[in-house]
């Protein structure tokens, strides 16, 4: 009978091993010295890395005809397993020589390279202000070339290709969609300079005014593929009095946009999402009573093309705080209190349309009665036209691929606060203790809405889509999609003579999924975590032999086997890690 199989993992032929070779290579060469009160200093510097990535894989064109031989020889799909016994042992098995016919080494390999110049030079006492203070100045240029080589193998980059014979459609023949080669280069030269002022001095003895030090500075990039730019920096540190610093900076900075995504052909690449189109059609149609009990999971597949039109990132940021540093009495340690509230506005950021946005932009524009021409779909099948009869919307087939072009993306505002309380106490009959807590809040993480956002916002306030469609393309943040509103992390640490002991607490804030949301469209919580590790260690530095100087270490990381929150997708890898608890020794010896 005719059967179509959508998913295979061909198991008999074995474990896939990947094997990468990376090599890294630096030769600089440099001179320093001074003429009058100037020091200066030059260098020239050439760098590069290849890496060779070998890995076992299966040509799908081989595969294809493995399949279709009209043999005993032909690869058998059903074999493998035993029909009695299915969840262990195994029946009969394919030929090795079938599966070694489809069997390949795929080959990619990548080259970067910097090649530099600079000239720098500093004089810590330009001249003297009337107050006493100097005025110290920093300069330098710099000539560099970049360079980025991605060569794929024949049958990753649309040399050797593999057509499915039931759809018809095109892959690279690893059965994936085709990621070419890509290389760029550019040439860069740069500038900067800087000037530190010591407007006031302790000796002095201004009142409120202890010490007053100012910095200014600039930098000049000038990029062969993306135009130059300048941008300043304004610091300032005011001492009140002994024990309370004030302070301030003022910055504008950029980022170029880097050779890859410049020079990028198109690279796919899939990540799971939904096709709402289809969630409208099963509510309108019956099949559910709301959009929280669609379940029509779909691939994502990004085919993500690359823009020399790119204009660099640029930043503008503003910061503004405090250091307390109080004399306590003799014999009561010492304490460091900093406090500092923070924003930057970025713009220009480099980033593509999130293909769930794209996806979601169809949705609405079918429900229009057209199409999102990024969005690309197969002919609706018989039984997708089915699902669609009666529901006023016309038939979409299955997503294909959504064509996504890095572009310049509009301001988006992150706001926060850093709070520091660091306390040490040394010289006691107990020993040397240490307490270091850092607090970090995100206040504020705002995206300005694209052209998408608003046109999805808009479709939701006209009811042209359901209002549960999560959107993801503009507002704020806090506390959404891997932003945790709070991070604590606590140090502790004890030593004595040779012992030291300490502790390591780490607390992340929960955080809510927003693209997916309950029956009352509550999104999904992430919840909040705390880690712990500990560790001791032991120097031996007054025995003798060889173990003299030699120090032995035994810690503990996540002490108590805690696995990561559970997010819709397994974890937030950008905020956990998946790590068992997990024991280590060091063992160090100085010679």
């Amino acid at each position: 009978m005719p059967l179509t199989i959508n998913s295979y993992n061909i198991v008999d032929a074995g474990t896939r091993e990947v094997a990468v070779t990376n090599a890294q290579y630096r030769f600089l060469a440099g001179l320093r010295g001074a003429f009058g009160a100037w020091d200066w200093e030059s260098a020239v510097l050439h760098s590069w890395a290849t890496a060779k990535d070998v890995s076992d894989n299966v040509s799908n064109t081989l595969f294809q005809k493995a399949l279709s031989g009209t043999t005993a020889e032909a690869y058998n799909p059903f074999t493998g397993g035993d029909p009695a016994n299915p969840s262990v042992g195994a029946g009969s098995l394919n030929n090795q020589a079938t599966i070694d016919s489809f069997l390949i080494k795929s080959i990619r390999k990548t080259r970067t390279s910097l090649s530099l110049w600079d000239l720098k030079l500093s004089n810590a006492s330009l001249f003297t202000l009337p107050g006493g203070g100097d005025v110290g100045m920093a300069t330098g240029i710099e000539f560099r070339r970049e360079t980025f080589d991605d060569d794929r193998d024949p049958r990753q980059d649309g040399t050797i290709t593999y057509t499915d014979a039931v759809t018809g459609l095109t892959y690279n023949d690893t059965g994936q969609s085709i990621s070419p080669d890509v290389s760029g280069q550019r040439n860069v030269f740069s500038a900067y300079g800087e000037l530190a002022a010591a407007i006031v001095r302790p000796e002095n003895n201004i009142p409120l005014v202890r010490a007053l030090d100012i910095q200014l500075a600039a930098r000049y990039e000038n990029y062969s593929d993306v135009g130059d730019i300048a941008k300043p920096k304004v610091a300032v540190s005011w001492d009140m009095f002994d024990g309370l610093r004030l302070r301030t900076s003022w910055s504008q900075g950029f980022r170029a946009p880097n050779l890859e995504v410049i020079n990028l052909t198109m690279l796919s690449r899939s990540q799971p999402g939904r096709d709402y189109v289809l969630c409208e059609a099963d509510l309108r149609a019956g099949r559910i009573a709301n959009f929280s009990q669609c379940n029509r999971p779909a691939a994502l597949v990004r085919e993500m093309i690359g823009n020399p039109d790119l204009k660099p990132e640029e930043s503008e940021s503003l910061s503004y705080g405090a250091v307390l540093t109080p004399p306590l009495p003799s014999g009561w340690g010492d304490l460091t209190v900093t406090v500092d509230r923070w924003k930057i506005e970025q713009t220009n950021a480099v980033g593509l349309l999130n293909a769930q946005d794209a996806v979601n932009l169809d949705y609405l524009m079918r429900v229009r009665g057209s199409r999102n021409p990024d969005v690309q779909r197969l002919e609706p099948t018989a039984d997708e036209i089915a699902l669609y009869a009666g529901t006023g919307l016309d038939p979409a087939g299955q997503l294909l691929n959504m064509q996504l072009t890095f572009e310049n993306f509009l301001p988006i505002t992150v706001e926060g606060l850093d709070i520091n309380f660091d306390y040490r106490l040394r010289d006691t009959m107990w020993g040397d203790f240490s307490v270091n807590l850092n607090s970090a809040q995100m206040i504020r993480y705002h995206m300005a809405p694209n052209s998408v956002g608003e046109e999805l916002a808009q479709g939701q306030r006209n009811g042209e889509i359901n209002a549960s469609l999560p959107i993801t393309a503009g507002g704020d943040f806090v506390g959404k999609n891997g932003r945790p509103r709070w991070r604590h992390a606590l140090n502790l640490n004890w030593s004595q003579g040779p012992v030291r002991v300490g502790a390591f607490v780490k607390y992340t804030d929960k955080v809510d999924i927003i693209d997916v949301v309950d029956a009352d469209n509550n999104p999904f919580v992430v919840k909040s975590q705390i880690s712990v590790n500990l560790f001791g260690s032991y120097r031996f530095k007054q025995s003798g032999g060889f173990v003299r100087d030699a120090s032995l270490q035994l810690g503990v990381r996540n002490v108590f086997n805690d696995d990561p929150p559970f997010a819709p997708s397994g974890y937030l890898a950008a905020l956990y890690q998946p790590q068992p608890r997990y024991w280590y020794v060091n063992v160090r010896k100085n010679f």
